[in-house]
């Protein structure tokens, strides 16, 4: 059973509907649609028969992506295999080839491919947010991750822009999501100056401090008695719009478009 503490910090943000189910239910409209994609069951665990164990495949004209899913939080294996020209199909089995790049820096499930770059998310909520990141997938490196709450558009740009007014220049990608960010203080012990640290490190635009004080009251109206102090010193999370900016060379600009959504205190 949750602490009543947990409890209360839920109650204040409300977090409790997001999870990777949203995800997926506007991948359709974010990512490139796979040429095909293949399932095929597993052995299962022998210690957990009842689990699923799942390989999944993801075909697109210059990349696979595989998923190997045993069933636990977080997929067992992410790898990406890249399909030159008139090279072979690589075939969906659970044995890694030559060439396979497999994930190890990132921990989660595969979201979709978009203009040649490859989404994953993470494999647990931070701060009320999924965890994302994109890799390149010609060259299999990370170049972004970030927390949204939710993640709502993926586009190229279009028209692309002067290359001399812009430092991305290399299949520019648009992101648009509502951004989580945990701030190195609490807005209800120390309003003032965590207020000017938060606008400093995110460049929110905004002059009056957003209301967080609400979310805290809540907490602590149904927090013990002696976790109050502890409550009110936790780091605070704010919740504000975004428009980043990718390309395959690692540039990248993630500008502030809106106040404050949300805040409250980190779970």
């Amino acid at each position: 059973m949750m602490r009543s503490l947990e409890i209360a910090k839920v109650l204040a943000y409300g977090v409790g509907a997001f999870c990777a189910v949203a995800w997926s239910a506007d991948a359709s409209r974010m990512f490139d649609k796979p040429l095909r994609e293949q399932h095929l069951p597993l052995p299962s665990d022998p210690l957990n028969p009842q689990v699923k164990a799942t390989l999944s495949c993801f075909y697109y004209p210059s990349l696979m992506v595989k998923q190997v899913d045993m069933g636990e939080k977080g997929a067992e294996q992410l790898s990406m295999i890249s399909i030159q020209k008139g090279q072979k199909t690589p075939a969906c089995r659970r044995e890694n080839v030559d060439g396979e790049s497999v994930v190890g820096d990132w921990s989660g499930y595969f979201l979709g491919v978009r203009q040649g770059y490859v989404f994953f998310s993470g494999d647990d909520s931070t701060a009320g947010g999924e965890p994302f990141a994109v890799y390149d997938g010609a060259g299999s490196a990370k170049i972004f991750h970030d927390v949204a709450a939710p993640l709502q558009s993926v586009e190229p740009m279009l028209p692309p822009r002067d290359p001399e007014l812009r430092p991305w220049y290399h299949r520019p990608l648009v992101l648009k999501y509502r951004k989580v960010y945990v701030a190195p203080c609490s807005m209800r012990s120390d309003g003032a100056h965590c207020w000017g640290l938060i606008k400093q490190a995110t460049g929110v635009v905004q002059t009056s401090a957003p209301d967080c004080d609400s979310a805290y009251a809540v907490a602590e109206k149904n927090a013990p008695q002696d976790q109050l102090d502890g409550l009110r010193r936790d780091p605070s999370v704010i919740v504000y719009s975004v428009e980043a900016v990718i390309d395959d060379q690692g540039a990248t600009r993630v500008t502030p478009t809106s106040s404050v959504h949300q805040c409250y205190p980190a779970p």
